[in-house]
C-alpha cells in the first residue's frame, strides 16, 4: 500500500512541476502583451462580461456599450466560456491584461495536464513528455495567441485530449446501456458523463473547434471499426463490441451538445437575424489553400508567418513524425490501432488544407465555410501529431527494455526531441507591444478604434451587426452618408421621465400630446420586448440605423423594454434541462465514497445556471430624476456610479429629443463643498459617435461621461452640476427654461476610500 502511495504521490508532484512549469513560462513570455488582430475585441468583450458580472447579469447575451453604444448581440452567437476566468480575476481587481494573462496561462498548463493525462494511458513517462511537448509547444497554437489573437481558439486546446481521455474510457468491452439506464455503477458511468461534459466544454468555448473535433472523432471511430474487423479473431464480438462503443460515443458526443443547447441552439437558429446568416457561407477559403509543397515549413527555427498571410505552413517535423509513424506499423503491436487511427486522422486534416479537398468544402459549403481558413484544420492535427510523437516514442523505448545505456541514450534523445521542439516554436516568436494599457480599454477607446478602422462591434466582419441596419458598417458612428440621408421628422410634443434604466431592462413614464414615434438608441433585435401599460406592443426598426421604435398613443403610458428569451433560447433551456435532470437521475445511485456528492454538486451547479439564464440577479445603477428644458432636448434622468480617487467615475445622462435636432455639448462638473469645481467632462450631448444628424424627434439618447478623479482627492460626498452649451460656446452655456442659473445641480457623488 505504501509503495502504491508512492507513486500516486510522484506521479502528482510531476503533475505539479510540468503545469507549474507551463503556466510560469506563459506568463514569462506574456510580459509584453502582443499586438494582434483580434487581441484587442477579446479583452473588449472580457471588460463589457466583467461589467454585465458586476451589474448582477451572469450570461449577458448582449452588450449595450458595444457597436457605439447601440448594443450587440456578442454572446447570443459567439461562445462564451473563455471570457469568464478572465473578468472574474477582473472583477477581483486585477487588470484586464493581466486577468486575461493568468487566464490564459492556467488553461494553457492545464491543457498539458490533460494531454500527460491521456498520454500516460498508452506509453511511459519519456514518451508523454515528449507528447505533451509537441502540443504546447505547437507553431500554431502559439500562432493563435501571439499573432492572431485568437483567445478562444487557443482556450480550445483544453479539452480536446479530455475529449479523448473519457471518449476511450466510456466504451469498455463489457459496457452495456443498462449501466447508463440503472446509474448502478460510477465507475462505469462516470466516462459517459464526462465525455458529455467535454464536449460540451468545447462547443462553449469555441464551436468551430467542436465542429471539427466531432468529424475527426467519426473519422477515428472508422478508422477503429475497418481496422478491428481486418484482424483475425471473433468477429462478431468484435462487431458488438465496436457497434457498442459507438453507440456509447454517440450517446455522450449528442449529450454534451444538448447541454451546450442554451448556447447554441439561439446561434444556430436566430443566426438569420444578424450579418453571420444573413446569406450563404461565402467561398473564401478558397483563396487559404495550400499545395503540398506550400504546407510545409523547413527553417530551422519556425518563421512566424503574418496574420494578413493566406497560408499558415505546418513545421517539416510533422511530416518525419508522420512518415516514421506509419512506417513503424508492422511493429506497433498493441499501440499498432492508435498510430493508424491518429496518422489516418492527422492525413485527413492535412488534405483539407490543401486545394484538392476542395470538392469536399464545396459540398459541405454550409458548415464548411463557417470556417473561413482551410489552416483551422492545424488544431487538429497538432493534437493527432502529439499522440503519434509519443506514441513513436514509445515504440522506440520498447525496443531497448533490459539495456541501461541503449535506454539512456534514448531518455536522452527524446529529451533533445523535446527541447529542440519548444526552442523551434518560441524563439521566433514575434515580440510586438500592444499600443494601449490596460486602463485604456475602454468603451470610448473601443468606438474610436471601429470609427478609424471602419468597423463595429469591435470586429472588422460585423458579423453581429443585425441585419435591419441600412447604414453601412462604416458609417454608424458618424455622420449620414449623401447616400443615406435621415429625413428628420416633425416636432413632437412629449414629456418623458426615466422610472428606471438597467442592463436588461428600461422604464419611462411617457406624456404624449398626439400619437408618436419613440425611438430608443439601441439597434432593434427581436429579442427586445416592448410594453405600453403592461401591453406588449410590436417593435420595429427605425432609421437607417435600424434603432428600436414603438408607436406611442396620445395620453399618458408606462414604456418599459425589457430583453426577453425568444423561442430558440427556452428551447436550448428545455433540451438542457432534460438533458440535466436525466443525470441527476443518474446520479441518485451514486452513494459510494466521494461519488455520494455528484447528486448535489449537479442540483447546485444546475441551480445557479438557472439563476444565470434568468437574469434575476440585475442590479441597477442609483437613478437621480431630473427635468430640464433645452429646447430641442430635455435632460430627464441620470444615473451616477461610485468611485475612488485616482479612479473613473460615471454619470450617465440621458435625454429626450422633441424639437429639430441641433448639436449640443453637455458638461458634468463634480464641486466641493464650497462649490469648486475639482474635476469635469465636457462631451457631445450623445457621445462622439451619435451625431445631432442622426436623431429624430421622439428619440431618447444617452451618454455616460467618464471623469477621471483626483487622486489626492478627499472621500466624502461631492454636489455634481451639469449643463448644456453649443459647440465652440463654451463660456456662453444655455439656461433650462424655469432655471435661473446655467448649471443644474442634479445630486451628489460619493466618492470613497
Amino acid at each position: 500500500m505504501a509503495h502504491i502511495f508512492s507513486r500516486i504521490h510522484r506521479a502528482g508532484l510531476l503533475y505539479g512541476v510540468l503545469m507549474v512549469a507551463a503556466f510560469g513560462a506563459f506568463m514569462w513570455s506574456t510580459r509584453v502583451w502582443p499586438d494582434t488582430p483580434d487581441g484587442l475585441f477579446h479583452l473588449q468583450r472580457v471588460r463589457a462580461l466583467a461589467e454585465a458580472l458586476r451589474s448582477g447579469v451572469l450570461y449577458p447575451r448582449w452588450f449595450p456599450d458595444f457597436a457605439f453604444g447601440h448594443g450587440y448581440p456578442v454572446f447570443h452567437y459567439y461562445a462564451p466560456a473563455f471570457y469568464y476566468p478572465p473578468a472574474i480575476l477582473h472583477l477581483l481587481g486585477l487588470d484586464l491584461i493581466l486577468a486575461t494573462r493568468i487566464a490564459s496561462a492556467a488553461l494553457f498548463a492545464l491543457s498539458g495536464g490533460a494531454m500527460l493525462l491521456l498520454l500516460r494511458c498508452w506509453t511511459g513517462w519519456a514518451p508523454s513528455l515528449f507528447g505533451v511537448g509537441l502540443y504546447l509547444a505547437s507553431p500554431y497554437r502559439l500562432y493563435d495567441f501571439f499573432v492572431r489573437g485568437a483567445l478562444p481558439e487557443f482556450a480550445a486546446f483544453l479539452w480536446l485530449p479530455l475529449l479523448v481521455y473519457a471518449g476511450c474510457a466510456v466504451a469498455p468491452a463489457d459496457w452495456r446501456l443498462g449501466d447508463l439506464r440503472t446509474g448502478s455503477s460510477p465507475r462505469r458511468t462516470a466516462p459517459f458523463v464526462a465525455l458529455a461534459l467535454s464536449v460540451t466544454g468545447l462547443v462553449v468555448t469555441h464551436n468551430l473547434t467542436a465542429l471539427m473535433a466531432i468529424v475527426a472523432g467519426g473519422t477515428a471511430w472508422a478508422v477503429s471499426l475497418v481496422a478491428a474487423l481486418a484482424t483475425t479473431g471473433d468477429e462478431a464480438g468484435k462487431r458488438i463490441r465496436l457497434a457498442t462503443s459507438g453507440a456509447a460515443g454517440g450517446l455522450g458526443v449528442a449529450t454534451g451538445i444538448l447541454l451546450s443547447a442554451p448556447y447554441a441552439a439561439p446561434a444556430l437558429l436566430d443566426a438569420w437575424w444578424v450579418n453571420i446568416g444573413a446569406g450563404e457561407s461565402g467561398a473564401g477559403y478558397a483563396n487559404h489553400f495550400a499545395t503540398w509543397q506550400s504546407l510545409w515549413e523547413w527553417s530551422v527555427i519556425y518563421p512566424y508567418p503574418a496574420a494578413s498571410d493566406t497560408i499558415v505552413p505546418l513545421p517539416g517535423y510533422v511530416l518525419f513524425i508522420l512518415v516514421a509513424s506509419i512506417v513503424s506499423l508492422p511493429w506497433g503491436g498493441r499501440l499498432r490501432r492508435h498510430i493508424l487511427v491518429a496518422a489516418v486522422v492527422t492525413l485527413a486534416a492535412l488534405w483539407l488544407m490543401t486545394g484538392g479537398s476542395e470538392i469536399v468544402w464545396r459540398a459541405a459549403m454550409p458548415v464548411m465555410g463557417k470556417l473561413q481558413f482551410p489552416w483551422r484544420w492545424q488544431t487538429i492535427s497538432t493534437f493527432t501529431l502529439a499522440v503519434l510523437g509519443a506514441l513513436l516514442a514509445e515504440m522506440v523505448m520498447r525496443r531497448v527494455p533490459g539495456r541501461p545505456a541503449l535506454r539512456r541514450w534514448a531518455w536522452a534523445a527524446i529529451a533533445a526531441a523535446t527541447l529542440y521542439v519548444i526552442v523551434y516554436a518560441v524563439l521566433a516568436l514575434p515580440d510586438s507591444r500592444v499600443p494601449y494599457s490596460a486602463d485604456e480599454l475602454t468603451a470610448e477607446q473601443m468606438w474610436a478604434f471601429d470609427a478609424e478602422h471602419g468597423q463595429v462591434g469591435a470586429t472588422w466582419t460585423s458579423e453581429f451587426l443585425p441585419r435591419w441596419v441600412e447604414a453601412p458598417v462604416w458609417a454608424i458612428g458618424r455622420d449620414p452618408d449623401v447616400q443615406e440621408p435621415e429625413t428628420p421628422g416633425a416636432p413632437v410634443d412629449f414629456a418623458l421621465r426615466v422610472e428606471q434604466e438597467g442592463y436588461l431592462r428600461s422604464a419611462y413614464a411617457i406624456a404624449a400630446a398626439s400619437p408618436m414615434t419613440a425611438t430608443l438608441p439601441n439597434f432593434y433585435f427581436p429579442a427586445w420586448q416592448v410594453r405600453i401599460d403592461d401591453h406588449t406592443v410590436e417593435a420595429f426598426p427605425h432609421t437607417s440605423l435600424g434603432l428600436l421604435g414603438v408607436t406611442v398613443p396620445a395620453g399618458e403610458h408606462r414604456l418599459s423594454v425589457i430583453w426577453e428569451a425568444t423561442a430558440s433560447i427556452w428551447l436550448g433551456r428545455i433540451a438542457w434541462a432534460a438533458v440535466w435532470l436525466a443525470l441527476a437521475w443518474l446520479f441518485r445511485r451514486w452513494r459510494r465514497g466521494p461519488w455520494r456528492l455528484a447528486l448535489p454538486f449537479w442540483i447546485g451547479v444546475g441551480a445557479l445556471c438557472v439563476v444565470a439564464s434568468g437574469g434575476w440577479a440585475e442590479q441597477g445603477a442609483r437613478r437621480i430624476d431630473v427635468a430640464a428644458d433645452y429646447g430641442p432636448v430635455q435632460l430627464v434622468g441620470a444615473s451616477v456610479s461610485t468611485a475612488s480617487p485616482g479612479g473613473t467615475a460615471g454619470v450617465r445622462l440621458t435625454w429626450s429629443v422633441s424639437g429639430e435636432p441641433e448639436a449640443f455639448t453637455a458638461f458634468v462638473h463634480v464641486t466641493d463643498a464650497e462649490g469648486r469645481v475639482v474635476t469635469q467632462n465636457d462631451a457631445p450631448l450623445a457621445g462622439s459617435h451619435l451625431p445631432a444628424s442622426r436623431w429624430t424627434p421622439g428619440m431618447i439618447v444617452r451618454h455616460e461621461h467618464r471623469i477621471s478623479l483626483p487622486a489626492e482627492l478627499s472621500p466624502g460626498a461631492y454636489r455634481l452640476m451639469v449643463g448644456v452649451y453649443r459647440p465652440g460656446q463654451a463660456e456662453r452655456p444655455l439656461v433650462a427654461q424655469g432655471q435661473d442659473e446655467p448649471r443644474l445641480e442634479i445630486g451628489v457623488m460619493e466618492i470613497g476610500r
